[in-house]
């Protein structure tokens, strides 16, 4: 994981063991992303509705132990299945407006690499939030993949 400057950037990978299109719709598919939208195992997924196609929208929210709700939306503008997503993140409630994200999902002697850039944080700050946030929910995605049982497209 990696804070950049500028205009902040947050980026992030893990591996998983399947091909990109299995990678792509556990990404994308709600009954998936309720499973790993989430900052650890304390936290659950309440809100998971995904429009993905270009133009789409989404809405994902996720409660803390203490019963804290963060939820996001935003609008899906690149959509390309086991290759790349592209979309709009805007977190509800919090200042810093608009932000990026994209996610490529490539091919691995292992299985797929899934890459994302986080970008366009005017506030530092915020970017720092969000890649501690992407680092653990990344774990939780790479759980959901493993015990999905889909290596290999099975």
């Amino acid at each position: 994981m990696s804070v950049g400057q500028a205009l902040h950037l947050v980026e992030a990978e893990r591996e998983v063991p399947v091909t990109p299109e299995i990678a792509f719709d556990c990404w994308t598919q709600p009954e998936h992303v309720s499973r790993w939208f989430r900052f650890d195992g304390t936290w659950t997924c309440e809100t998971s509705e995904l429009n993905v196609v270009e133009g789409g929208g989404y809405h994902l929210a996720m409660r803390s132990p203490d019963g804290s709700l963060f939820s996001v939306r935003g609008v899906f503008h690149e959509v390309r299945r086991g290759e790349r997503l592209t979309y709009s993140w805007e977190v509800d409630g919090e200042g810093f407006g608009e932000t990026l994200v994209t996610v490529n999902f490539l091919t691995t002697d292992k299985g797929t690499l899934v890459r994302l850039v986080h970008e366009q944080f005017t506030d530092a700050e915020a970017a720092v939030r969000h890649a501690n946030g992407w680092e653990n929910t990344l774990n939780q995605f790479v759980s959901v993949v493993l015990a999905s049982g889909e290596k290999d497209g099975d």
